[in-house]
C-alpha cells in the first residue's frame, strides 16, 4: 500500500464522514425495508396456499388402510377407530367418482398408443415386403435373370 493510507492522510474526518456514514446507513435500512418486503410478500404467499407441505403434498399417494392406521396412532377408544374408518371410507367413495373418468382417459390412451404400435407395425411389415418385391437380380442387358433354358 502506499503511504497515503498509512498515514491516514485519505481517510476524511468531521461532517464529511459523519454525512457518509449517514448516507450508508440510510442506503443498508432501505434495502433492509425491501427485503422485509420480500420476504412477507412471500410469507403471505405460502400462508394462501401457493406452496404445501410435504405432508399434503403426499397425503394422497396413501392408501386408506395407511392413512387410517396413521390417524389412529395412540387411540385407545375403540369406537374413535370406528367413527375414523368411516370417515376415511366415506371420503374414498366420495372420491372414487373423480377417480373413474381419469382411469378411463389413461385405458383410452393406453388403447390408443396400442393401435399406433401396430399400425407402426404393419407399415414396416408392408415396407419390408415391398423391399423384398422389387429387388431382383438383373443381368447385363437389363433384363431379369434367366431361370429357364440358353
Amino acid at each position: 500500500m502506499s503511504d497515503r493510507f498509512a498515514s491516514g492522510a485519505a481517510l476524511t474526518s468531521g461532517a464529511a464522514s459523519s454525512d457518509r456514514a449517514r448516507r450508508l446507513t440510510a442506503a443498508r435500512e432501505a434495502d433492509m425495508a425491501v427485503f422485509a418486503a420480500r420476504k412477507r410478500a412471500l410469507e403471505d404467499e405460502t400462508a394462501r396456499g401457493g406452496l404445501k407441505s410435504n405432508a399434503d403434498k403426499f397425503d394422497s399417494t396413501l392408501s386408506t388402510d395407511d392413512r387410517l392406521t396413521q390417524a389412529t396412532v395412540g387411540l385407545v377408544s375403540k369406537a374413535d377407530y370406528g367413527r375414523l374408518r368411516r370417515e376415511f371410507l366415506s371420503e374414498d367413495a366420495a372420491a372414487a367418482p373423480v377417480a373413474a373418468p381419469a382411469a378411463e382417459a389413461e385405458t383410452e390412451r393406453q388403447r390408443a398408443a396400442q393401435k399406433r404400435k401396430v399400425g407402426r407395425e404393419q407399415q414396416r411389415a408392408k415396407a419390408k415386403q415391398r423391399a423384398a418385391l422389387s429387388f431382383e437380380e438383373e443381368d447385363e442387358e437389363g433384363r431379369g435373370e434367366c431361370t429357364g433354358g440358353a
